[in-house]
Formats: structure tokens, C-alpha cells, sequence
């Protein structure tokens, strides 16, 4: 397991020259090129974590490792891989050494089934065919464990249970002050209808009003029968009072 996290941002690529004086910066500078143009993907040197040259040399190639800092860069590339067709390099996932076997054992048995008309494929170490009931558990098991790599690379970016339910909480609150704003706007109009005088508002008194309604709600119920009036710093309002309806 330690040799597959190991590996699991991991592409090798094959097909790519190697000149004389190459060192790390113009390795990399080149494979970052090839793939812009090629697979028309823009990989930031700020994503690579190193690339290296191993194996034998054939006709002046040797393959190279890449190393990506994530997984799902590294994925984007393996998908995109068919745009290299027909150009004399092609790109592949960096499996351990007996997966590598594993891969090249099931090969034949692949093609076999693609040339009597099934879809088949190998994932990992394991070779897949459409409609073939065995294959759900290992289908399930992948896709798990793609889910799990995501979940690995990006956590901490949505924050804890805890954050998530104070801001929650933090927009309830906002949403209990604007309707406590709206029953003090009905409130004044039904006050100023009966009492047929100004109302004189203050701006602190609002915000205690809004912030702690049963302060304001206690202090209104000791006088039942007198308008809502708010004195202290205040400004009055400019409209004319209605005239009270004839009964």
C-alpha cells in the first residue's frame, strides 16, 4: 500500500529525446511544453514535484517520472493521454513492479475479448468486462478509492462541522433581525394610526429593539394604550400624519 501512495501522482512518459547537456530544468521546461501543445493542458512548474529520466536508453529515449503534486492533475493527463496518438509519445500510470506483470499478463486476454465484440479493459491489476458481474465489486472498490484521493487532496478546504454550522447560525440570526425589523415597521404604522401623533424614532432604541426584542416588547406592554415612541438622540419623521379614519 505504501508503494501505491507512493506512486499515485505519478506519470511516466515515453518517447521524448533526450539531448546532450539535459538537465532538470530543461527536462522539465520540455515536458511542460510538450503537453501545452499536445494535450492542450497547461501545467504550472509550481505543480510538478520532479521528473527524472530511468532505465535503458533506446534510440537516444529514455522513459521519464513524473511526479505531479496531485492526484487529479495526474489523472487529467492519463485521460487526455489519447492525444498523443499518432505522434510517437505516449504516457501511462507509474505502477509498482508486480502490477506492471500483473498488466502485461491480462493483456492478451483483453484483446481476445475485444476482437468478439466486448468492452473490456484493465484497471490496475485487475481486467475489466462490460456486463460481466464479477467485475462490480472491484468497480465499486475504485471508485472509492478515486473519491478517497480527492477527498485527501482537498481536505480542509470546506472547513469543519463546527464552521460550517456557525455560519449557519450567524445567518439564521441575520434572518430573525430583518423580520423583527419588519414587525417594528407595522408595529409604528398601526401605533401612529391609533394615537393620530408623530413617532419619534431613535436609532439605538431600533437596534435594541432588533438585537433584543423582549427588553423593548416589556417596556411597550407597560403602557398598552400609548403610540411607540423612541426619544433619546432621535429624529422625528417628516411625513404628514394621517388623518384618522371617521368610524
Amino acid at each position: 500500500m505504501k508503494e501505491k501512495e507512493k506512486r499515485k501522482r505519478n506519470v511516466i512518459i515515453f518517447g521524448i529525446e533526450q539531448e546532450q547537456g539535459e538537465n532538470y530544468a530543461t527536462l522539465e521546461e520540455k515536458l511542460r511544453n510538450m503537453i501545452r501543445e499536445k494535450m492542450d493542458i497547461t501545467i504550472l512548474s509550481t505543480e510538478v514535484d520532479s521528473v527524472k529520466r530511468f532505465g535503458r536508453a533506446q534510440n537516444n529515449q529514455r522513459p521519464i517520472i513524473m511526479a505531479l503534486t496531485t492526484w487529479k492533475r495526474k489523472m487529467e493527463l492519463i485521460s487526455n493521454g489519447r492525444k498523443l496518438k499518432g505522434t510517437g509519445i505516449s504516457i501511462r500510470e507509474d505502477f509498482p513492479q508486480e502490477v506492471q506483470i500483473t498488466r502485461k499478463s491480462l493483456y492478451e486476454e483483453m484483446m481476445e475479448h475485444r476482437r468478439n465484440g466486448r468492452k473490456a479493459y484493465i484497471r490496475y491489476d485487475k481486467l475489466i468486462i462490460e456486463g460481466n458481474e464479477n467485475n462490480g465489486n472491484k468497480k465499486e472498490e475504485d471508485e472509492k478509492e478515486e473519491i478517497e484521493m480527492m477527498e485527501d487532496e482537498t481536505k480542509g478546504g470546506s472547513g469543519s462541522e463546527k464552521g460550517k454550522r456557525k455560519a449557519e447560525t450567524d445567518l439564521e440570526l441575520e434572518l430573525k433581525k430583518d423580520n423583527r425589523k419588519q414587525i417594528l415597521k407595522k408595529t409604528i404604522t398601526r401605533q401612529r394610526s391609533y394615537s393620530g401623533s408623530r413617532v419619534v424614532l431613535n436609532q439605538s432604541k431600533l437596534d435594541s429593539f432588533v438585537n433584543n426584542p423582549q427588553s423593548t416588547s416589556q417596556q411597550n406592554n407597560s403602557q398598552p394604550n400609548s403610540p411607540l415612541v423612541f426619544q433619546q438622540n432621535s429624529f422625528q419623521t417628516n411625513e404628514r400624519d394621517p388623518e384618522p379614519e371617521a368610524k
